[in-house]
């Protein structure tokens, strides 16, 4: 591979990483902007389970054909 082409490599990968960060930036800004008009307006003020511990007991990336034995792990 020559220098050049491997300097025009490295510019077209920076644009891409450019175009990818500056879309993740505002996708991140538009989810914290609906968060936080959720929260002002109160949607978060009554939710179900308020104040409790969430129940983590069932792992949803747990292969079914596993969970007995991960439970037996897991109590002994």
């Amino acid at each position: 591979m020559s220098e050049k082409s491997l300097e025009e490599e490295i510019k077209i990968k920076a644009q891409q990483n450019r175009r990818l960060a500056r879309y993740m930036s505002s996708t991140q800004d538009l989810v914290e902007e609906q968060i936080r008009k959720a929260r002002a307006k109160g949607d978060f003020d009554n939710l179900e389970g308020k104040g409790k511990p969430i129940d983590l007991y069932e792992n949803p990336f747990e292969p079914a054909e596993l969970r007995m034995a991960f439970k037996i792990l897991k109590d002994n």
